[in-house]
């Protein structure tokens, strides 16, 4: 069973599951965003080799 946390940031509900982040508006309660955690954790790599790159 995956794990499941949710916990509210100003008006909006994050919702962690096992293999994504679900961003809800509470005010309308529509899905504003979904970001899976591969996509970040690649995104991040990109990045730290983007600066060790452009840092010298």
């Amino acid at each position: 069973m995956p794990k499941h946390e949710e916990f509210v940031r100003d008006e909006f509900l994050f919702s962690l599951t096992g293999d994504c982040i679900t961003i809800f508006d509470m005010n309308t309660e529509k899905k504003v965003s979904q970001y899976f955690y591969a996509d970040i954790y690649e995104a991040a790599a990109n990045f730290n080799a983007f600066q060790q790159v452009f840092a010298k």
